[in-house]
């Protein structure tokens, strides 16, 4: 997959938002926690795309129906995200942190103009579209494990390679 951008941009966004909607007094989100926020982060993404760019992008069909396609296929994945992250924080943060993601891919968007927004996200659209439920679970831990090594609480519980070698000898 070629969308490095988009990636950068999301584990950046998940960093600032993961920190924010942990429980009072955890430092390090759990990978369930962060994939949870990944997925619902992905899912607004492609929203956003397929509301902003479905005059651009048609054919073979309309982007918009691909997300509500992409949505329904992976109901699973989503409604146990959100069922996750309601336990861990509640409710109300819940939605707060729901709005907040929807919020901030509205305004990545707004800041380009929607022809170069649809374009910088065309491959990524098309690839994510691609992945069967099980390829989409796999992205979704790969963008949660990355967004887990840039929160400083979670690589500093993270011994490192030279004192794992010195504790196992």
């Amino acid at each position: 997959m070629r969308y490095g951008f988009i990636k950068a941009v999301i584990l950046v966004v998940a960093l600032a938002l993961s920190v924010s909607s942990l429980r009072a007094g955890e430092r390090c989100p759990s990978m369930a926690h962060l994939e949870a926020e990944q997925a619902l982060r992905l899912h607004s993404e492609l929203m956003v795309i397929g509301l902003t760019c479905q005059k651009y992008y048609r054919q073979p069909s309309d982007i918009y129906t691909e997300y509500q396609k992409f949505t329904a296929e992976n109901a699973n994945l989503l409604r146990q995200a959100e069922n996750n992250l309601v336990l861990r924080v509640g409710v109300e943060r819940f939605h707060a942190l729901r709005t907040n993601i929807a919020n901030d891919v509205s305004r990545r968007a707004a800041f380009m103009s929607p022809k170069a927004y649809c374009q910088a996200n065309a491959l990524f659209v098309g690839d994510l579209l691609a992945l069967s439920s099980d390829g989409v679970r796999q992205y979704v831990a790969r963008l949660a494990a990355g967004a887990r090594q840039q929160v400083p609480a979670c690589v500093a519980a993270t011994p490192s390679r030279s004192a794992m070698v010195f504790k196992n000898e």
